[in-house]
């Protein structure tokens, strides 16, 4: 059983009020401009010792933000259903990893034991893995709610009709969880950029599912998308999120 929407608001700050409704980028609803991102950072040592840094928001709240109304919500990978396709997918993303530790900035980052995630490095440059990305900015979230990649134009365009969607996770996280990606700064721009967290999907694993995370509260709420979508684009196109490495 997937989640229904319950209510659709009028537009993505509609929405945010909801969710968080004294977020600075209300304010460029009525004033427009560009949002300054002032992020606070914290020092955290992961399980395995290494240590990164993570934008703290909003303790254990994450957001998901998709730019249509999907039926379902698999990792990348798993939306691949050509066996022989998601196999030659795969080879290029360890391919790909494989080069990252060949990296002069990798290698300097992991001697100095600071944590570096080929796997959210590979989901963030483009190639699929079983990781599902969230964050816990939910600009971030909203961005991604209201715009769509146009490769014609190599680069992200508003979206004014139709539904968007926000999916909100409140996760509590145990120690050595192997659902749940830390992620944080990374040597390369793109995963911190986004404020990137990650889960780890199974095959049939389908977040769209109320009996997935049962101990853990999530819900999908949608928005309207109009005019008013441009309000979110504070990130300059996405050229901030989308930082080239």
């Amino acid at each position: 059983m997937s989640m229904q929407p319950s209510i659709v608001y009028d537009d993505i700050f509609a929405l945010i009020k909801v969710l968080q409704p004294g977020h600075a980028v209300l304010q460029c609803e009525q004033y427009g401009g560009h949002l300054n991102r002032q992020q606070s950072l914290e020092l955290i040592q992961l399980d395995d010792g290494t240590v990164t840094a993570i934008t703290r928001l909003h303790g254990m709240t994450y957001y998901r933000g998709e730019n249509q109304e999907f039926p379902t919500c698999l990792s990348n990978l798993h939306r691949i259903k050509e066996l022989d396709k998601r196999t030659i997918l795969q080879v290029k993303a360890c391919d790909f990893e494989l080069y990252l530790l060949q990296d002069k900035l990798i290698q300097k980052n992991m001697k100095n034991n600071m944590h570096v995630d080929l796997i959210a490095l590979a989901q963030h440059y483009g190639f699929p893995t079983p990781m599902l990305d969230i964050t816990n900015d939910i600009i971030v979230a909203a961005f991604f709610a209201t715009h769509r990649f146009d490769p014609f134009y190599n680069s992200f365009r508003v979206v004014t009709e139709g539904i968007g969607c926000i999916r909100q996770l409140t996760y509590l996280y145990q120690p050595n969880d192997s659902k749940f990606r830390i992620i944080g700064a990374q040597p390369y721009l793109r995963p911190h950029s986004q404020s990137g967290f990650g889960l780890l999907m199974e095959e049939n694993e389908d977040f769209a599912k109320e009996n997935l995370f049962l101990s853990n509260r999530k819900v999908a709420i949608y928005c309207r998308r109009n005019t008013k979508s441009s309000g979110c684009n504070k990130w300059r196109g996405g050229t901030i999120l989308y930082a080239k490495w």
